[in-house]
């Protein structure tokens, strides 16, 4: 350069990089196609399920019932099967464990008489994994359906010799042939197994050899999709319904990277969540240290899950009501680690058509032959799913040991059915006397109640 020199001023701008809205976020909701799932509640009843949220038990003076950990289950599972039967029709069959394990038969398409056994399900006694997967496996059969769904709840660890290994009875092998096998009974699609563990006592390493198929794809992140380990009880219920695949659009407003991106949000260096969310016009903000998540109801009948931390979410319509060409539109608000915030719009186009389920109604009586039955059909279809909330019957027919007429009050008149004398045979003592072999007649009571339990006996009705 021969000794020359020359100045010059170098200017380095830092920016700030903020959250770079990349585009609205447009999803469509549609209805699912009316599916009947058989739901198999494999349910822990052990001493400890009594306890309440923070592991106290009743003794403790601290002891909040209101958290019992049977309690939160009950509820949440009350939850599921009234979720998948929104979606379709659905059997349940339970088992219920500790030290014993105690087997229903299929509720099917009944879930009234489902709950109500789960409602009276008392904790009490040790935990035995395996003593529940033998009763449940042992002459299983199950009725036809698109999709078997196994949920496997408990709150602890199980007793010595008692959890599922390659060495136990059944073996772990065994175990996922029976859910293999569950696929090929009439169903549609592969069957699932989940393991749930409640509570911060119960270990997902004794949990995943339950849980099956061992996929780990949604999302990649290193542990099964099908083994959940829920450390707060009270948030059972929506761990649960996340396990729900129809009916929802889910997603996430955030993005890493804006490469082949056309919507969501572009968080930069700073990292950042979700800062706020507004639901017609009210907005909902996250605070922190306070619930990670937020669910909150829309006036079209939606609701949206929203994880505030990772940006997830969910919406489904909470209403069984046909709503098209409408949309749902909320505003995401995210922030970054300095503060520098950015909007988009959450649009939800809904194309939703309600699915029309009817439910098992029984009826008990113990009228004499002849005498007619009447029932408003107001009182047939208060358990039936209905479109918009409304509905009626169009037909009645098929009855068995009888007649049945009517649409709006329907008519049973069952046929005549031979009487019987109910007679008695005692072998006892009485008054120091021995009666021995001989029969007394106690009583002229008629044995003719109807058996209507079945709701094939009542008929069939077309709504």
């Amino acid at each position: 350069f021969n000794g020359q020199t020359s100045n010059s001023t170098l200017n380095i701008n830092i920016l700030d990089d903020a959250p770079v809205t990349i585009g609205d976020i447009t999803q469509t909701l549609t209805s699912p196609s009316l599916t009947t799932y058989n739901l198999v509640l494999v349910i822990d009843r052990s001493g400890s399920m009594a306890f309440d949220a923070a592991g106290r038990a009743s003794s403790d003076p601290l002891f909040d019932p209101a958290s019992a950990r049977m309690l939160i289950a009950k509820d949440a599972l009350a939850e599921l099967v009234s979720k998948f039967d929104g979606l379709g029709n659905v059997n349940v069959k339970i088992v219920d464990f500790s030290s014993d394990a105690t087997e229903t038969n299929w509720y099917i398409d009944d879930t009234t008489g489902a709950i109500n056994y789960i409602n009276n399900i008392q904790p009490t006694g040790g935990t035995q994994y395996t003593t529940a997967l033998n009763e449940l496996m042992t002459g299983y059969t199950q009725p036809p359906a698109d999709k078997t769904l196994i949920y496997f709840v408990t709150d602890g660890d199980p007793n010595a010799n008692f959890g599922l290994s390659t060495t136990s009875t059944p073996t772990i092998a065994q175990w996922e042939n029976f859910v293999q096998n569950t696929t090929a009974i009439g169903n549609t699609s592969p069957s699932i197994a989940f393991g749930v563990g409640i509570g911060p006592s119960v270990s997902l390493a004794n949990l995943l050899p339950i849980a099956y198929p061992n996929n780990d794809t949604d999302p990649v992140d290193g542990q099964e999709d099908y083994a959940i380990r829920v450390v707060n009880p009270s948030d059972l219920a929506t761990s649960l319904l996340a396990t729900v695949d129809g009916g929802l659009v889910a997603g996430t407003v955030s993005v890493v990277s804006g490469a082949g991106s056309t919507s969501g949000f572009l968080l930069g260096a700073d990292g950042g969540s979700v800062q706020s969310i507004m639901v017609d016009s009210i907005t909902y903000s996250y605070v922190s240290g306070g619930p990670t998540n937020v669910t909150i109801n829309t006036n079209k009948g939606g609701q949206l899950e929203v994880d505030w931390l990772t940006g997830t979410y969910t919406y489904s319509l909470v209403v069984n009501a046909t709503i098209q060409n409408q949309q749902e539109i909320f505003v995401v608000t995210a922030v970054d680690g300095d503060g520098d915030t950015a909007s988009l719009n959450l649009v939800i186009n809904l194309d939703y058509i309600a699915n029309l389920d009817a439910n098992r109604d029984t009826i008990l009586t113990n009228v004499t032959a002849g005498t007619p039955i009447n029932i408003s059909s107001a009182l047939l279809l208060h358990n039936d799913t209905l479109v918009n909330g409304t509905g009626s019957i169009t037909g009645t027919s098929g009855a068995v040991n009888g007649t049945v007429s009517g649409t709006s009050n329907i008519v049973f008149n069952p046929t005549a059915i031979t009487a019987k004398t109910i007679q008695v045979e005692t072998e006892a003592l009485f008054n120091g006397s021995v009666y021995d072999n001989v029969s007394f007649q106690m009583n002229n009571v008629r044995e003719n109640a109807i058996d209507l339990t079945d709701r094939t006996r009542f008929g069939n009705t077309g709504v």
